[in-house]
């Protein structure tokens, strides 16, 4: 279309004030344009645009990072330590973020893995080797070796353990030692009457001559045994790493030289050498170019030398680097700068039909030449196809330059700016879209004016103007298409894969006609349900073809898809079907190609452990001297380095000590002083050097053959440190003493007038704001007065709930004026909205109503499914609407509303018309519309009528049910198990007695019955002996009467039941035990059976006989004369003629017991045991293959009259020869023994086998196959036969075996079984043991022995003449003791003596006192002289009445029982030799008022002593020292002699205190796998025997079971419980007064499966958030339980900030940071815990920091807690209320918590803790003993914590307490004036250089004195240390911090009250602010007052 062009002539007019005119005139052309602009006004910009639109290829995929060759930037350094101590190595590598890159540690060669003693750690470019307890055979080279595909690095470095001495064998205190030397010397001296112990102790301490060195066996040659590995070819700044191997590793004078091109090497900073354990080892750290060439390593010895060399070549850098030097950076800016593609454009949103909310309005344009201006306003507004048109009388306007259209925002504007007369008409606004459209008009009138030129001034122009016009405003014709609706066809069905593979790509096709029909649409589903669409799941529909792409393919994809296309007149389907094959969970084949089929095998045979190598034997060294001494350096300055250096030897000893000494004193290691040792070097360097260095400096190196010193001399000038000279001229100084006068002045206090301010009240109030849409915006606003008053608060409410803080509300409250803005309204928001202003003179309100409408509109409620009888079948019965159960069963009540999505909708259950109490019992749901309410368990106060109401807005809805719930029995009388009655009756009588059953099943309690007592069965008369048992027994009915009472009357009275008397009614059973019956228990019994129905009783009676009490039988053994004892006795005294106490003869040592081989398992506990005699007592030694063995973790030596080595956790190693050497003076003596470890069959000798998972119903199926291939067809006819009855199984059985009674066979005869003689029956019983192969014995034949039975001699007894004693006239008659039933007279109890065994009377047992009874004093001994030689012993005849002498009865002869290693003669009898007692110094008494013998009966076989059976004469050896037999010349040892039938003696009543139990065992239960314990305390007497039992056999210590017994308690721990070892474990106490047992069970159960532990599926990604910006972290857990979810910031819980929010939906956990802060930065970490275990997640917020930083930019202001008011010391009665109250500030509000001793306390029934308006409570409701304690209140927020402790004390309930009132921060009164501290010290963490300060507020009356001391020093005022006391107030200030200032400080205060103290830590290094921590508990002690 051509342009049109318009011709307009403009015309000026100018009137003055004289009425004239002077008019001009122009022509002016406009050309017109098009109505689109179809060319562009800015070509480079359309060329631009055009490029970036334009369409790109996909940017190819980035390419693989290129890491560099791996480097260590630092490597490891040599460490030092003692054994036990950890060894640290660290080394600093790179690239860091290299995923290919591994790390590999080792020792002397050997990988080491991660474990419990070795920690690898690799992060961050930092590797870490930790051991945690380092011992001598750790010792060797460490390596870290790095590589990945780029190349590899090494670093090495040294380990050096110095092991520890088993035995301190050098005294600790010198000085002491050499005191006691002295005083014991001249004690010595004084005393002349030992002289001969006084040489002995000479030559014991004497000296003894230093042992022969023996010259070390010459070295061989060196040998290196591996080449020279070095890498071939490196770049310039990488290290090198030079390792080879030589022999013989042990040679100390072995030298190792480097040599480059034949130049030596010598050791630098840049280049390591180490040289230890044969491993030649050189790095450098960065190589230069200087370093190619050829390098050879020369070891050297006496014996000859040996070289081996290699060859390096260093390629150098050029000077310019043209790579990156950060590969990694580059590409993630590659990555970041790369375009980023499109976002997928959002589907339309469904258009609404235009409105128009404001008609058109006309401004102007009434005359002509004026401009018009129409507007209006229309919805919607955000319809991108809204179309806009306007219309002038009809015809349509289009855009021009006169006419100016608008459209945007809801507003149409049509500007005319130069209305004409022809413009006048009716102008309309039509507004459109798919959904419908609207119009309005408006009419405009032109009043045409004069004086226009109507007629056109050239006709041509004008004409062509209007064919212009005409053409411009020609329509096109319209064609209207006709277009008919058709039914859609498939006319290609779909077509999709029937079988595709989960991960595949599915694409569905399918096409369909009519294809120009835009009202036809396309629906997919799957198996009949809509199908969900998704960046998975893409649907595709245009021009005639509908596309369906599913990638990736899921197993849960498979089903039946249909597609449906549908428009106004019909639809079509067409359907396929997807199968979807998963993948296997579990790759089980090998991945590997075919050609690599061996390789596991190979893998498993490199990855095989190795066995170790044996542990090389220790190396003598020598003494140590010095090569090189120390030279003194010259004189130095203060700050300058002194440096020591001097060379040693031996080099490679690991014992080596050094030590440095200044002035004779050993110096410590600091930081200013560094010692090195290392290589045969010492170095000390001081670093700065400062005067006090001045003096002789000595280093000492020292090991256990000798040690070295070498001296010298330092010098240090020092130099003024500060100078107090004025440096700057004239008056200088005097103008800054002025200034510093000015700037410290008194500041001048601002006193602001006292305002008072009135009583708020509202100047305007709130306002309704009527009904509002949701989305909208709005806010209610109130004007309020006073307005700066500063106590004013304004809170605002909603529907009577506080509104709390959101980013959706807000509240402001500036200058008056109250605004509630929120953002944007939802449903909830309509209600009732209050402001409340309130001050200290009152408080207003107003209220304002808002309804919000919402779009979605929800109907009233209405109940679809009423409450129905489907109650999960627990209901008994139904009658109309109500429900019957029976107490404890569970109810469930279900029914189902309308609407389900209406989130107003409140369901509320009501019982008997009042709300349904809350319980834990009631668990009530209400999702989906279904609404139920479960009962679990039902009581008959449930029952009543329960009604669920349902209500919203519109209205509300009821359903209605009864329950009756029928009580059941409170107590269950009948019997509980299998089985009949009688048959239970049965089952438990035989427990107790054998007696006949004379219960019935009719005797069981029945409450209705009401029936009384009544005894089956009476009692029986008994007739015992004294100490024999009694019971008497009855059967008494009704049984399991709950209310049966049974006593017991002796005499008729009470007997009391206790440890002697038993009473027992079980099941009907009653019966009464007297465990040993004794005289006085003979008299009538009477049992009385009580219930609330009656009362019953029967009697018997007992008679006890009285036992002998004089002893007529021969007491002394056999084999032992009266005569014999005579002349033993007549040796007992001390004479002159036997000289002084012999001394023993000295001895080789002699093995007794050598140490036999042991054949173990890998990690089981190997022991040996010896056993040896000589004199002097000789020291043992153990070696294991040549190796001594020290006492040490692995290593136990013990010693208990027997030499034990305990070997721990055998290890292959272990392996060998045992070897125990036993020295004294006399010699030495060796023994040997063999040590086999079988190594374990485990995992390391099988084969793993790919694991195949089958499924659960794989499982059932392949069980159900093999039971039918088993069973075949009688799996048929088991299925088919008749099932047995198991109750008649059970009583075939129980007839067929009879219980068993509880009193077994053993127990009866235990008490009713004749007195045989026990000791005939003895007999030697030795157990088999096992036979080790190549152990064996050759059986030895043995000949038969002849035994004959020993006949004691008879001997004439000397008469002893007794002299009566005279009868006393008061003496009382003895009482009758026969039984008042026996005498005559009386009822006979019939033939007693007919119905007992009478058994034979044994012989009375001597009355031996016991060892503690027998005091001995010290009396001098008497001389020979002085003794009546063949004199007897005279006893006290007034004190012993012996009966006269009677020979016994002839003892029978017994036959001598050969034992197994001896060997007897046919005919050879055997003898029991005589022999006399030893002779003994004892004290001479006059008289002895009682003679016992006691004899120690003991079994021997004199195995190794078999030459002393043959002596004829000897004596009894009663000690355990050795006594030498001068007579026959043999040694004797401690052997006792036994008698082959002895006669056990009963040992008196101990006076010592028997052993009792404090704490019984307790029963065990405890899992399969899991360890267990018993522990049993105990008091008495020692020693005390512990022996623990189980099932009735005796427990050993072993490797699983570990006994542990200390003098009060014992404990037994079971290392892995198997399901063997359940059972009863029994533990037996004896000591010299008695014994006890305690016992308990052990119940063994299989492990609980505590389900899957937490694990992370979707982790935490770091976060970069704008400052201000909210930030997420979202993670996934998974785990079974459902794990608990924590947050942690930095390691430390989150902050008491409401900006964090914590929210978790299914297994999805988020952490939402809303407005983030600076101070939000950290690193944030999610926990999840459950009962299997735990996982942590982390990730990093960074923040972008805004440029301004202010406003609300700036964040919430930090205010660290402080507490205004602390905690006070409360003093409360017992049972009563206490209270601590602090006030506290800070901001944000500090989170409180509250501690007793340091334990967090939870909140519960017993402490109330509260916290608002700054003030933080704890009550607790009723103060007990165990609550008296040390209570701390901490508040904590970002900006730090605070912390405040006080007591808690109870009054007694006698007397008073002195009261103690404390007034803070001004002064301190105390009733009593023990001085405390009021606020204690606080532990401090500050950076070196720092000032800080200790205060310590303390109160006393008088005021106490102050005391500070540092680590136990006092604390001395000095220029960096102030130390000042302000009133009550003591401040320690230290300045400029250093390690010097580190440690312990503590204030010590005292008066004439007591004294008190409180200690703090100052730690260096932490934060650059102080951290203030919790302050110890402070100590007070009473004052004598």
């Amino acid at each position: 279309m051509s342009q049109a062009h318009y011709l307009r002539v403009f015309c000026a007019r100018q009137k003055s004030a004289k009425d004239w005119a002077l008019a001009r005139s122009s022509n002016q052309w406009v050309a017109g344009t098009d109505a689109v602009l179809r060319e562009t006004r800015h070509e480079e910009s359309w060329k631009r645009i055009q490029i970036l639109e334009a369409p790109r290829e996909p940017a190819p995929d980035a390419p693989a990072p290129v890491y560099d060759t791996p480097q260590i930037k630092t490597a490891i350094a040599d460490v030092e330590c003692s054994e036990g101590e950890p060894a640290h190595f660290e080394a600093t590598i790179e690239p860091i973020n290299d995923p290919g890159l591994k790390v590999e540690w080792l020792r002397n060669g050997q990988p080491l893995a991660h474990g419990n003693k070795y920690a690898i750690s690799h992060d961050f470019g930092i590797c870490i080797l930790d051991i945690g307890y380092a011992y001598p055979e750790d010792q060797g080279v460490y390596q870290l070796r790095i590589w990945n595909d780029a190349g590899e690095a090494v670093s090495s470095a040294t380990l050096k353990c110095q092991g520890k001495d088993a035995l301190l064998l050098d005294t600790q205190h010198q000085e002491s030692w050499r005191r006691i030397q002295c005083q014991g010397k001249d004690a010595l001296l004084l005393d002349t009457q030992h002289q001969e112990s006084w040489r002995r102790i000479q030559e014991i301490e004497a000296p003894r001559p230093a042992l022969e060195e023996v010259e070390a066996a010459p070295k061989p040659a060196p040998k290196f045994i591996s080449p020279l590995a070095a890498p071939p070819e490196l770049f310039e700044g990488q290290p090198a790493h030079f390792e080879t191997t030589v022999e013989p590793i042990d040679d100390p004078n072995m030298t190792i030289t480097w040599f480059l091109n034949g130049q030596p090497i010598a050791a630098s900073s840049r280049a390591k050498m180490i040289n230890d354990f044969g491993w030649v080892i050189m790095d450098i750290g960065s190589v230069d170019g200087r370093d190619s060439g050829d390098w050879a390593c020369v070891a050297k010895n006496a014996a000859g030398e040996a070289q081996v060399s290699t060859s390096l070549n260093v390629l150098t850098r050029d000077g310019i680097a043209y790579d990156s030097l950060q590969p990694q950076s580059l590409q993630r800016i590659q990555e970041i700068e790369a375009p980023k593609p499109l976002p997928e454009e959002l589907p339309a949103p469904i258009a609404q039909q235009p409105q128009i909310t404001a008609q058109l309005v006309i401004s102007g344009g009434s005359e002509e030449g004026s401009s018009a201006h129409l507007e209006a306003q229309y919805t919607p507004i955000n319809d991108p196809n809204v179309k806009v048109e306007w219309f002038r009388n009809g015809q349509p306007l289009h855009h021009s330059n006169r006419y100016k259209m608008v459209h945007d925002f809801g507003f149409a504007i049509l500007e005319i700016l130069s209305v004409l007369s022809h413009d006048a008409g009716e102008y309309t606004l039509r507004v459109s879209n798919e959904a419908g459209e609207a119009s309005t008009s408006a009419t405009i009138d032109v009043e045409t004016k004069s004086g226009l030129l109507l007629q056109p001034m050239n006709e041509a122009n004008a004409r062509a103007v209007e064919e212009l016009e005409e053409y411009r405003n020609r329509r096109p014709e319209e064609i209207v298409d006709e277009f008919k609706e058709v039914v859609p066809v498939f006319i290609e069905p779909l077509s999709a894969p029937v079988i595709c593979d989960e991960g595949d790509r599915a694409h569905f096709t399918a096409r369909y006609e009519p294809v120009n029909d835009n009202q036809l649409q396309v629906q997919w589903f799957l198996n009949g349900a809509p199908l969900k669409t998704g960046a998975r799941v893409k649907p595709i529909s245009d021009f005639g073809f509908c596309v369906l792409q599913i990638s990736p393919v899921y197993p849960e994809d498979s089903g039946e898809y249909s597609c449906r296309a549908v428009n106004r007149v019909g639809e079509a389907v067409t359907s396929t079907k997807l199968e979807c094959k998963p993948k296997e969970g579990i790759i089980s084949r090998s991945q590997l190609p075919e050609r690599m089929s061996g390789a596991a095998k190979r893998i498993a045979e490199i990855e095989a452990p190795r066995p170790a190598r044996p542990d090389a034997p220790d190396v003598d060294h020598g003494p140590p001297k010095f090569l090189t001494q120390i030279q003194s350096p010259p004189e130095l300055l203060e700050g300058q380095i002194a440096h020591l250096e001097a060379q040693i030897e031996p080099v490679a000893d690991p014992r080596l000590k050094v030590e440095w000494l200044k002035d004779g004193f050993p110096m410590p290691n600091s930081a200013r002083m560094k010692m090195t040792t290392d290589f045969g070097f010492v170095v000390l360097d001081l670093c700065p050097a400062e005067p006090q260095d001045t003096g002789k400096w000595t280093c000492r190196i020292s090991n256990q053959n000798g040690q070295a010193e070498s001296e010298c001399e330092i010098k240090v000038v020092g130099q003024s440190g500060v100078s107090y000279e004025w440096m700057s001229p004239d008056q200088r100084k005097e103008r800054i003493t002025e200034l510093e006068n000015w700037i410290h002045r008194p500041k001048d206090d601002l006193q602001l007038p006292q305002q008072e301010f009135e009583a708020p009240r509202f100047t305007t109030e709130l306002s309704d704001l009527g009904q509002l849409n949701e989305a909208d915006a709005t806010a209610f606003v109130c004007v309020l007065e006073p307005i700066g008053d500063p106590t004013m608060r304004i809170e605002w409410q909603h529907n009577g709930h506080a509104i709390p803080y959101s980013n959706r509300i807000m509240q402001t409250n500036e200058f008056g004026v109250a605004t509630l803005l929120i953002k944007h309204l939802i449903a909830a928001d309509s209600g009732e909205y209050r402001c409340i202003a309130s001050t200290s003179k009152g408080r207003v309100e107003t209220v304002g109503n808002v309804v919000v409408e919402s779009i979605t509109q929800q109907d009233a409620p209405a109940v679809v499914q009423p409450l129905v009888d489907t109650i999960d079948g627990t209901a008994r019965s139904k009658i109309k609407d109500q429900f019957s159960f029976q107490e404890g069963e569970s109810i469930h009540l279900e029914c189902r509303v309308t609407p389900i999505h209406d989130p107003l909708l409140k369901v509320r259950w009501y019982k008997n018309g009042a709300p349904l109490p809350e319980a834990s019992r009631f668990r009530p749901s209400f999702e989906f519309g279904f609404v139920s309410l479960d009962i679990l368990y039902a009581y008959p106060e449930d029952n009543g009528d329960y009604e669920l109401v349902a209500e919203n807005g519109k209205g509300e809805a009821r359903t209605k049910t009864r329950i009756t719930v029928l009580p059941g029995k409170r107590l269950e009388f009948g019997a509980q198990a299998h089985g009949t009655v009688q048959d239970n009756l049965e089952s438990h009588f035989r427990q107790h007695t054998a007696a006949p059953l004379a219960l019935k099943a009719e005797d069981i309690f029945d409450e209705s019955a009401a029936r009384a007592p009544v005894f089956l069965t009476p009692l029986v008369n008994i007739g015992v002996e004294e100490g024999d048992f009694a019971r008497f027994e009855t059967q008494v009915a009704p049984v399991n009467d709950p209310y049966m009472k049974l006593e017991w009357y002796k005499d008729k009275k009470p007997v009391l039941i206790g440890h002697r008397f038993r009473s027992t009614l079980d099941f009907g059973f009653a019966c009464l035990d007297l465990l040993y019956a004794l005289p006085d228990d003979t008299g009538e019994y009477t049992c009385v059976a009580t219930n609330k129905f009656g009362q019953t009783m029967t009697s018997a009676k007992l008679g006890c006989s009285t036992g002998k009490h004089i002893i007529t039988d021969r007491q002394l053994p056999q084999g032992l004369r009266v005569s014999g004892v005579k002349k033993d006795q007549g040796k007992l005294y001390w004479s002159e003629q036997d000289g002084a106490q012999q001394q023993k003869q000295r001895q080789v040592p002699e093995f007794t017991i050598k140490p036999r081989p042991l054949q173990v398992t890998e990690n089981e506990v190997a022991r040996f045991e010896c056993a040896l005699i000589g004199v002097p007592k000789p020291k043992v030694t153990w070696y294991i293959n040549g190796n001594q063995a020290l006492h040490g973790h692995r290593h136990k030596l013990h010693y208990d009259g027997i030499h034990y080595l305990t070997i721990q956790n055998c290890r292959i190693s272990d392996a060998g020869e045992i070897l125990v050497v036993a020295r004294n003076t006399e010699g030495e003596v060796q023994a040997t023994a063999s040590l086999d470890v079988f190594q374990n069959n485990d995992f390391r000798q099988h084969k793993l086998k790919p694991t195949q998972f089958v499924t659960a119903n794989e499982m059932e199926q392949r069980a159900a196959t093999w039971k039918k291939e088993t069973m075949g067809k009688l799996g048929e006819a088991f299925e088919t036969a008749p099932k047995a009855d198991p109750q008649k199984l059970m009583h075939v059985e129980r007839s067929r075996t009879p219980i068993e009674p509880m009193e077994s066979e053993e127990l009866i005869n235990k008490f009713m079984r004749p007195k045989e003689d026990l000791y005939e029956h003895l007999s030697m019983v030795e157990q088999e043991k096992k036979q080790f192969k190549g152990l064996e014995l050759e059986p030895v034949s043995l000949k038969a022995g002849k035994i004959t039975r020993f006949t004691p001699e008879k001997e004439d007894m000397e008469k002893v003449n007794l002299r009566s004693r005279p009868k006393d006239k008061a003496e009382k008659q003895p009482r009758d003791e026969t039984p008042d039933w026996a005498q005559s007279g009386q009822k006979q109890l019939g033939n007693v003596e007919g119905r007992f065994k009478r058994l034979e009377t044994p012989p009375r047992e001597v009355n031996v006192p016991a060892r503690d009874q027998v005091n001995l004093k010290l009396a001098k001994p008497t001389r020979a002289s002085e003794v009546n030689e063949g004199g007897h012993v005279r006893i006290e005849e007034d004190k012993a009445k012996l009966r006269g002498v009677q020979q016994g009865r002839e003892v029978p002869k017994e036959e001598a029982v050969i034992h197994k290693d001896q060997v007897v003669n046919q005919g050879e009898s055997v003898k029991i030799e005589e022999k006399s007692l030893k002779e003994s110094t004892v004290n001479v008494k006059p008289t002895i008022p009682e003679s016992t013998i006691s004899n120690k009966l003991l079994y021997q076989t004199y195995r190794e002593r078999r030459e002393s059976a043959t002596s004829s004469s000897g004596n009894l050896d009663h000690s355990s020292d050795s006594l030498n037999d001068e007579t026959t010349g043999v040694t004797r040892l401690q052997y006792h002699t036994f008698s082959p039938r002895p006669t056990p003696t009963k040992l008196g009543q101990s006076a010592k205190a028997p052993v009792s139990v404090s704490q019984q065992l307790k029963p065990v239960q405890a899992e399969i796998g899991k360890p267990a314990r018993f522990f049993v305390a105990f008091e008495g007497a020692l020693p005390i025997k512990v022996t623990w039992f189980r099932d009735g056999k005796e427990l050993k210590p072993t490797f699983e079971t570990q006994i542990k017994t200390t003098n009060t308690g014992s404990t037994m721990d079971i290392g892995r419980l198997k399901a063997t070892q359940a059972g009863e474990y029994m533990v037996r106490l004896e000591n010299v007064a008695g014994q006890v047992e305690s016992s308990a069970s052990l119940s063994v159960t299989q492990a609980v499966d505590k389900g899957k532990a937490p694990d992370f599926s979707a982790r935490m990604n770091d976060l970069r958030i704008q400052q201000g910006a909210p930030a997420t972290f979202q993670c996934t857990v998974t785990g079974e339980p459902v794990p608990t979810i924590s947050w942690f910031k930095d390691g430390a819980p989150l902050p008491n900030d409401g900006r964090f929010t914590a929210s978790s939906s299914g297994g999805s956990h988020s952490l939402a940071v809303a407005q983030t802060l600076p101070q939000d930065v950290g690193v944030y970490e999610c926990v999840a815990k459950n009962a299997a275990g735990e996982a942590r997640c982390k990730a990093r917020l960074n923040v972008n920091l805004v440029k301004t930083g202010k406003g609300a930019e700036e964040g919430p202001r930090l205010e660290a807690p402080r507490f205004t008011a602390q905690i006070q010391p409360v003093i409360a009665n017992e049972g009563g209320a206490a209270t601590f109250t602090a006030k506290f500030t800070g901001s944000p509000d500090p989170m409180i918590r509250w501690y007793r001793n340091n334990e967090p306390i939870k909140k519960s029934s017993a402490y109330v803790v509260s916290q608002s308006n700054g003030e933080a409570t704890l009550k607790i409701e009723a103060a007990r003993q165990e609550d008296v304690a040390e209570y701390k209140v901490e508040a904590s927020n970002p900006a730090g914590k605070a912390s405040s402790v006080a007591n808690l004390v109870l009054a007694p309930k006698a007397g008073r307490i002195a009261g103690t009132t404390v007034t803070r921060g001004g002064s301190s009164a105390t009733a009593s004036g023990a001085p405390q501290f009021v606020t204690k010290l606080s532990d401090v963490s500050a950076r070196q250089g720092h000032t800080v300060k200790f205060t310590a507020e303390i109160a006393g009356n008088p005021l106490p004195t102050v005391k500070w001391t540092h680590n136990g020093r006092p604390l001395v005022a000095s220029p960096t240390c102030k130390i000042t006391l302000t009133g009550n107030k003591s401040v320690v200030e230290l300045a400029r911090v250093g390690a010097a200032q580190a440690g312990d400080y503590v204030c010590s205060i005292e008066n004439n009250g007591g004294s008190a103290s409180c200690q703090a830590k100052l730690t260096l290094g932490g934060a650059s602010r102080s951290r203030v921590a919790v302050g110890k508990k402070s100590r007070t002690k009473s004052g004598a007052n």
